[in-house]
């Protein structure tokens, strides 16, 4: 996931460049080419598809194995959302956040559009991503606690701290 058309496009064509067979998804683009592109990887025919956040309702493939942003969401909710693509068959599958403090700013940009109300939720969540991105514990702890869910350390086993943390 990345945050702009413009993104999708270059960062599409540095993977094809580098050897990947990739395509990007956007709103910019027609329903043609959205049909086109969502085919090519639904049929494995692209290994990647680069999207902005237009890309993911109803979207049906069981066998994502990553899921990478390399732009920070929006929200925590949005996060969700969008790494819950990955491991639907119930194999392993990774999430990686890749952001920068540039991203930050362009969505207090955004933020600072809104009044009142709306301009305080949207900055509770900012500050909900911010905490929950900078974590330097699993993630899957405070995601968990976010959703009110309980976190249960003997099902995770997936990263340093939890395995660690598994032999106690």
């Amino acid at each position: 996931y990345v945050r702009s058309r413009k993104l999708s496009i270059e960062i599409s064509n540095y993977l094809e460049n580098k050897g990947f067979t990739s395509t990007y998804f956007h709103g910019g683009i027609t329903n043609e080419e959205k049909e086109i592109r969502l085919n090519q990887w639904l049929h494995n025919q692209k290994q990647v598809i680069v999207a902005t956040n237009a890309f993911g309702m109803g979207i049906d493939k069981a066998d994502i194995r990553t899921v990478i942003h390399y732009n920070m969401p929006s929200s925590i909710e949005n996060y969700y959302q969008e790494i819950g693509r990955a491991g639907r068959d119930g194999l392993d599958s990774e999430c990686l956040l890749l952001f920068s403090y540039a991203d930050i700013q362009k969505i207090k940009h955004f933020i600072n559009q809104k009044q009142g109300r709306e301009k305080r939720v949207a900055n509770i969540h900012l500050q909900a991503l911010l905490k929950f991105a900078e974590s330097d514990i699993c993630r899957r702890k405070p995601l968990l606690n976010y959703f009110g869910e309980k976190y249960q350390k003997e099902k995770c086993g997936m990263c340093d701290n939890c395995l660690s943390s598994n032999k106690d």
